[in-house]
């Protein structure tokens, strides 16, 4: 991500960062959250590193991150997957 400058090359970076399963993947993804230029993508990236952990306490804590973005997100699409992320087992 630090050598990622324009925003279309951090969303490259989420996509990539999506298909990791681990706690340093997601809070990568959520430090982005705070750019509005990647917002949505870092929200998607949060839901989708958390749907690969296994059962535990790092997928507890990954799904905390999704039930927050779940009731704050603006966006139908993003709380749609969020939710749906949330009742899977």
């Amino acid at each position: 991500m630090i050598l990622a400058s324009r925003p279309d090359e951090k969303k490259l970076v989420l996509v990539a960062l999506s298909g990791i399963g681990d706690l340093a993947a997601l809070e990568a993804a959520q430090k982005c959250m705070q750019d509005e230029a990647l917002k949505k993508e870092a929200e998607l990236a949060c839901v989708r590193i958390a749907q690969r952990f296994k059962p535990g306490k790092e997928r507890d804590k990954a799904m905390a991150v999704v039930k927050a973005i779940a009731e704050t997100t603006k966006d139908a699409g993003v709380r749609k997957q969020a939710e749906s992320a949330l009742t899977r087992k």
